[in-house]
């Protein structure tokens, strides 16, 4: 998510990226007593799936970058629970009808930023049944400075990201009729991609 464009919250951004929006298009209303009589059978709608980066992004606002060997004063720094495929994965449970399910696939190191991420996911309603805690890895990090004009400055430790493999997507298999949404998600900043199940990348598994 491009974070001109978005404020930051107490956690994860503010908005719904077009591929959620997309995927949500794709689902057919829930037929409901009150549409069609009480004897209509409610059909289930598939769980989302998103595949996608965990990070813990650390902004600090300064009035300008820092050059070559500078030190500047910045702001009170913010711990702000991100990544591509945890805004994602929020923005569609936010958006989403109530009983929707909403999956992610990612990977998170075993520290006190792993655990934050986990508690925060769950919060926004995000099932983590397969976001895998990582030995040996620390969680994904993006450091981020925003100057007074806006302009942003950012690395990204990916951390336990990199660890992300097709078997962790194997292991989502048991998602039936799921609808997953790779696009930025994997493509961007997830190293599974390389080597996607053919059920995966053709949409539906």
């Amino acid at each position: 998510m491009d974070r001109n464009q978005l404020e930051p919250t107490a956690s994860f951004y503010v908005g719904t990226p077009q591929p959620v929006k997309q995927m949500l298009s794709d689902f057919s209303p829930i037929p409901t007593p009150a549409q069609g009589g009480r004897n209509k059978i409610i059909m289930a709608r598939k769980p989302i799936v998103v595949i996608g980066s965990i990070n813990m992004d650390l902004v600090c606002r300064c009035a300008h970058m820092p050059r070559p060997g500078e030190t500047v004063a910045g702001q009170d720094l913010l711990t702000i629970p991100g990544g591509k495929g945890a805004n994602q994965a929020v923005a569609a449970a936010k958006v989403g009808a109530a009983g929707d399910e909403v999956h992610l696939v990612g990977r998170v190191g075993a520290d006190d930023f792993g655990q934050r991420m986990l508690v925060a996911l769950r919060e926004h309603g995000v099932r983590t049944d397969h976001v895998t805690l990582t030995e040996g890895s620390s969680t994904g990090c993006a450091t981020i400075l925003v100057d007074k004009a806006g302009e942003n400055s950012i690395v990204v430790s990916p951390g336990a990201n990199a660890k992300v493999s097709p078997d962790d997507v194997d292991a989502a298999a048991d998602l039936s009729g799921c609808h997953p949404a790779t696009g930025n998600s994997v493509g961007d900043r997830c190293p599974c991609d390389r080597a996607l199940p053919p059920r995966w990348s053709e949409g539906h598994p």
